[in-house]
């Protein structure tokens, strides 16, 4: 059973569990439009583990090779992730348990950083993670009566920017000033959408951009990666 007064506003974000939400108020009364938006496969799924942060790793570190990537981030003083990015058929499931094995695979070709975690740390199944990347934009509204969304929910992003959860809070910060300035929740979610949508379908799409030229080089001989990525940090940096 889900409670919410009539005076509460309920901000649901992706997954099962902003369904199951949705249908559990439409089930008790509420006014509540279920709308399926499917997100598209991008061609590519990533694996990720948690390391020991080692000095090296400084800064993102990217080492590429003919069938994908693997790139290095910090994300504590002691804490570092490595993350291999490759083109895969979004019907081979994997079984868990084999999820070291392949990863090894995949990272044989590679000396340097790479090499090494390979050598020392991918051995647990059970703490490497592989997940197809996934994208959508949906279009305002972003709402129906006191329901809103947020994240993944109505803008889920590839990994390639490294701006999923980033974008989720700024959704929070502005959906937050939204309500307080706004006398309703009405116009609060209209202006809360009308000032997040181009900058989150920027990074949407520039992501998409960035998996389709690795994934296909040759074919996108004309992508500017790094100008691309500049002009989406410059954007990032405007306030929001």
């Amino acid at each position: 059973m889900v409670e919410v007064s009539q005076g509460e506003v309920l901000v649901v974000g992706a997954g099962i569990g902003g369904l199951s939400t949705a249908i559990a108020l439409r089930n008790v009364g509420y006014d509540v439009n279920v709308v399926e938006i499917r997100p598209t496969y991008l061609g590519q799924s990533a694996f990720r583990l948690n390391i020991p942060r080692d000095p090296e790793i400084d800064r993102i570190i990217l080492q590429n090779d003919p069938k994908g990537m693997a790139g290095f981030v910090p994300i504590g003083p002691d804490l570092a992730y490595i993350f291999y990015n490759t083109t895969w058929d979004k019907d081979v499931r994997l079984d868990r348990n084999d999820l070291a094995e392949v990863l090894r695979e995949h990272l044989a070709p590679f000396g340097g950083p790479a090499g090494r975690v390979r050598d020392k740390y991918v051995d647990d199944p059970s703490r490497i993670m592989f997940h197809p990347e996934e994208w959508l934009i949906a279009p305002p509204p972003w709402h129906s009566g006191r329901i809103v969304l947020i994240g993944d929910a109505v803008h889920a992003v590839t990994p390639h920017l490294g701006q999923g959860a980033a974008q989720a809070i700024e959704d929070g910060v502005v959906l937050a000033e939204c309500l307080a300035y706004h006398d309703g929740h009405e116009e609060a979610f209209r202006a809360y959408a009308e000032r997040r949508y181009e900058r989150c379908r920027l990074i949407v799409e520039s992501s998409v951009r960035i998996g389709e030229w690795e994934m296909d080089p040759a074919g996108n001989g004309d992508f500017d990666h790094a100008g691309l990525t500049q002009h989406v940090l410059e954007a990032m940096v405007q306030p929001i």
